[in-house]
């Protein structure tokens, strides 16, 4: 059996929309990463941890980010 180490996520603004979907194997982290983007938001684990093959499936069919791209730095 393969090991279950990552969880598929939502970050959420305060009213709940879906600003980015993706997998973690640490949530905490991720969501202390997504502050910067997305202050105030929040990260939603979607369901029990999952193998990696079943999460990236799962990330396959979700919108990497809701907001455009930010503007690269010139």
């Amino acid at each position: 059996m393969k090991p279950r180490t990552h969880f598929r996520y939502h970050q959420k603004n305060k009213d709940g929309k879906i600003l980015h979907s993706g997998i973690t194997k640490n949530p905490e982290q991720r969501d202390q990463q997504h502050q910067t983007r997305w202050p105030g938001s929040h990260l939603s684990v979607q369901g029990p941890r999952v193998t990696e093959e079943s999460a990236r499936k799962w990330e396959e069919t979700k919108h990497k980010s809701i907001n455009p791209p930010r503007n690269p730095k010139k």
